[in-house]
């Protein structure tokens, strides 16, 4: 028996199946073709997840170096959380990730948050260029980002956040 052989049995009994009680009570979206896929694959659904570099809102931008340099006032990107110790929550920035500018008074930061209303004073900050992640194009962020860093990929650049 060829493998197209139950394939076309399965179909054939889910078109009956149908045929005989079209308007399913339990589910009137029900079709021989969803039916047949169900039980081809044994009743799991296939869904692609969301990979990990992808999830949450998460913007790249250049922006300056802030703070004296001392223990209560570190040097760190503007925006960036100073308290990098305390536990993430879901109501601010949840991650970040820093590189240098190739002259280092600046830095390259991908911000992550939950909500992308903690993202607004960034994405308001007329004084930065800010890329959003899915709705500006690789190249487009690489071409901006290779003015300050000359070995500037994109695909090495980003996190993983669960």
């Amino acid at each position: 028996m060829r493998i197209s052989q139950p394939l076309c049995l399965i179909y054939f009994i889910c078109i009956c199946a149908h045929a005989q009680n079209p308007t399913s009570p339990f589910d009137p979206q029900v079709t021989p073709n969803a039916t047949a896929a169900s039980l081809m694959t044994g009743g799991r659904s296939y869904r692609h997840s969301v990979s990990a570099r992808n999830r949450y809102h998460r913007i790249i931008c250049v922006v300056p170096l802030v703070g004296a340099g001392t223990a209560l006032d570190p040097k760190r990107p503007k925006y960036t959380p100073i308290d990098v110790n305390q536990a993430p929550s879901l109501k601010g920035i949840i991650a970040f990730q820093q590189i240098p500018t190739d002259d280092k008074n600046f830095a390259i930061v991908e911000l992550v948050a939950a909500d992308i209303n903690v993202l607004s004073p960034i994405l308001n900050d007329k004084s930065l260029r800010v890329f959003q992640r899915g709705l500006h194009s690789r190249a487009v962020i690489e071409q901006e980002i290779k003015l300050v860093r000359k070995d500037f990929d994109l695909t090495q650049f980003g996190m993983v956040v669960r």
